[in-house]
């Protein structure tokens, strides 16, 4: 089998666990219910049926992403966006999901506005703080967001080990050989931030941070550069 085929095969399986799992969990504890109403059962099940469907939902919404870009039939609205809005909710919903986040903004960034899609330029930094939970088996992370020259940089580093270089350069590919620790992945979300960087005139990295992190990076254009 060739390499490519490999690869295929490794994100085919990645995606169907990531499809599978939750479905699971929704189905199990959906019959438990039919024949289980004690107290337990009945204050567990709720909450774990609706973390599987938050879970499934965020996977189905990459899926289509990707297909729409891939199939270029993505429309985006780009409009003036607060930066430090995009934040305070990407770090509200890690918080939900019980991922501590440090945030550390220089004095530019702070008042600074990006020409971009609000649904999508959220969820760019919603996928690499998912991207940090499951690298790190949900250690934390720092956030670090700065202003550099017309362009508003967006960082997550997290400690779950540094990129190699060879490794870099695939990392926002389809598929990329990068291997999370824990949590459920498609494969497409580091891609899925790639390609929306692109579309909105932004770009992506991987650069080593301090002892034995990683920063997974975006940047994308000042709103009054456009």
């Amino acid at each position: 089998m060739s390499e490519r085929a490999l690869a295929a095969a490794r994100g085919l399986s990645r995606l169907s666990d990531g499809l599978r799992t939750p479905l699971a969990l929704i189905s199990g504890y959906a019959e438990l219910l039919t024949i289980r109403q004690d107290e337990e059962t009945l204050a567990q099940a709720p909450h774990r049926i609706k973390d599987a469907a938050t879970e499934l939902t965020r996977i189905v919404e990459d899926l289509l992403t990707v297909y729409a870009i891939d199939a270029n039939v993505l429309y985006l609205a780009p409009v003036q966006l607060s930066v430090t809005g995009l934040v305070e909710e990407a770090v509200a919903e890690a918080g939900r999901r019980g991922t501590n986040v440090v945030v550390e903004t220089d004095e530019a960034s702070q008042s600074a506005q990006v020409l971009a899609d609000p649904e999508y330029a959220g969820s760019m930094i919603s996928s690499l703080l998912e991207n940090a939970r499951n690298r790190s088996a949900n250690s934390g992370a720092t956030l670090s967001v700065r202003s550099i020259g017309g362009f508003v940089q967006v960082e997550v580093a997290d400690p779950g080990g540094r990129v190699e270089e060879s490794d870099r350069t695939e990392a926002f590919e389809p598929f990329s050989s990068l291997q999370p620790r824990t949590g459920l992945t498609t494969g497409l979300e580091l891609y899925k931030v790639r390609r929306l960087a692109e579309l909105q005139r932004g770009q992506v990295w991987i650069d080593d941070g301090p002892g034995d992190q990683a920063r997974f990076g975006f940047a994308l254009p000042l709103a009054r550069a456009q």
